[in-house]
């Protein structure tokens, strides 16, 4: 009975935060380039690393990391690239990957990766039709667990 309770709350605090971005669709748009975001895809090469380890059973999976996006303008379109190190101890797959509304765009390769190896994720943040602090949140689902990565943006 109580799981049951914890999972409706769960998939309506996930309704909430869906409705929140609005159903907005990344679009990667090249007019959009300002000193801001070529800033982030500077610092893209330095790539965020956020480690894999073997998760806990809870109902909420562990927050492992943030995206900190910065200050930008209504419309911008921001890149923040980051890896995922698998530090699990064995072999794992990326089951599903995704952002909690339209605003976040992400990709990546499926295929196992090694204990000790590094996955690198490609990650956009549309900023269409938004203003003032933003939080979007993105679910990694692998074969060793459950994770979440904060992501956090002002936009002007």
């Amino acid at each position: 009975m109580r799981l049951s309770v914890m999972r409706k709350y769960i998939m309506i605090m996930m309704a909430a935060a869906l409705l929140a971005c609005e159903g907005n669709s990344v679009k990667e748009s090249p007019a959009a380039e300002t000193a801001d975001t070529q800033a982030l895809k500077t610092e893209a090469k330095n790539v965020r690393v956020f480690e894999l380890t073997p998760a806990k059973d809870s109902i909420i999976p562990p927050t492992i990391g943030k995206i900190e996006l910065g200050s930008m303008k209504a419309g911008e379109v921001l890149r923040a690239d980051f890896s995922l190190r698998n530090k699990c101890g064995k072999p794992i797959v990326i089951l599903d990957i995704n952002g909690s509304c339209g605003c976040v765009g992400l990709d990546t390769d499926l295929r196992p990766f090694t204990d000790g190896e590094e996955k690198k994720v490609k990650m956009s943040y549309d900023s269409a039709g938004k203003s003032g602090r933003q939080l979007a949140l993105i679910s990694v689902k692998t074969s060793a667990g459950e994770y979440r990565i904060e992501v956090e943006g002002n936009v002007k």
